[in-house]
C-alpha cells in the first residue's frame, strides 16, 4: 500500500449539542455560514464516519457506515458542511440496521452513477433478535439491488483496495478465539417452505485500513453478535 496522508475523520454521530462540531462548521465555512446553516445534531445509536485521505497529492473521501436511521447521518453531515459529493466509495462494515440504516440516503445525496458500495454477500441475509418466549423479532432489511440504484454493490470477501491503493478493505475476518462466538440470541433467519426458521449465524465484521506516513489505522466497527 502506498503511504497517504490522513486529512480527516469526520464522526456523523456525535452527542447532541457538541460544542466541537459548532467550532468546526465555524472554522470551516465562517461565521455567517454558521450562522444561517448550523443545527443541532441528531443523536442516536449507530456508526457513520468520512474518511479522508491525500495519496500522491489526490485527495480521496470514503464512507464507512451510514448510521442507523433514514436521515439522521445525512443531516449530521449537512449540518457540518461536509461535501457529500466528493465521496467515490462506501464500505459497510456488517449487516446490522444502525449501520446500514442511512445507506439509500447517502446514495441519494451523494448523486453519482455506478457509485460502489462494498459488501459482503452475507449482508443481505434476513436477522433478528430471539426471546426467551421463543418469539423472533425481525431486523430491517438489508437494501435490494434496485433500490440502491444508479450505485451498485461490490460482494467481496476479499481484500479490496479504494483511493488509488491508500486504503484497504480488509475483506472477510473469521472468528477463531473463544471470545468472539457473540450473543446466541442474535440470529439469521432463514427462508425454509415459505416460513422463517432460526439459525444461529455470524455478522461478517470487516475493518477499515491505511498505512499514513509509515503509521497504519485500523477504523473498526465492532458487534457483539
Amino acid at each position: 500500500m502506498p503511504n497517504g496522508q490522513l486529512c480527516g475523520l469526520h464522526v456523523f454521530h456525535q452527542p447532541s449539542g457538541s460544542p466541537r462540531r459548532q467550532k468546526l462548521g465555524c472554522k470551516a465555512h465562517g461565521q455567517e455560514w454558521f450562522e444561517k446553516n448550523f443545527r443541532l445534531p441528531i443523536a442516536e445509536h449507530g456508526l457513520s464516519m468520512l474518511v479522508t485521505v491525500t495519496c500522491d497529492g489526490k485527495r480521496h473521501s470514503v464512507l464507512f457506515d451510514t448510521g442507523v436511521s433514514h436521515e439522521g447521518a445525512v443531516s449530521n453531515a449537512h449540518g457540518m458542511g461536509v461535501n457529500l459529493g466528493q465521496i467515490e466509495a462506501v464500505v459497510l462494515s456488517h449487516g446490522h440496521y444502525d449501520h446500514f440504516g442511512g445507506l439509500l440516503s447517502f446514495v441519494k445525496a451523494i448523486g453519482k452513477s455506478d457509485l460502489p458500495i462494498i459488501v459482503h454477500e452475507d449482508m443481505f441475509k434476513i436477522r433478528g433478535v430471539a426471546f426467551a418466549d421463543g418469539s423472533v423479532r425481525r431486523y430491517p432489511e438489508f437494501p435490494k439491488e434496485s433500490q440502491i440504484r444508479p450505485a451498485k454493490f461490490v460482494k467481496t470477501k476479499e481484500p479490496y483496495l479504494l483511493a488509488d491503493g491508500a486504503l484497504l478493505v480488509t475483506g472477510e475476518i473469521p472468528r477463531k478465539t473463544d471470545f468472539e462466538k457473540g450473543y446466541m440470541q442474535q440470529e439469521l433467519l432463514l427462508m425454509a417452505s415459505g416460513s422463517l426458521t432460526r439459525g444461529f449465524g455470524m455478522t461478517v465484521h470487516w475493518l477499515f485500513t491505511s498505512k499514513v506516513r509509515d503509521l497504519s489505522f485500523f477504523l473498526d466497527a465492532p458487534t457483539p453478535e
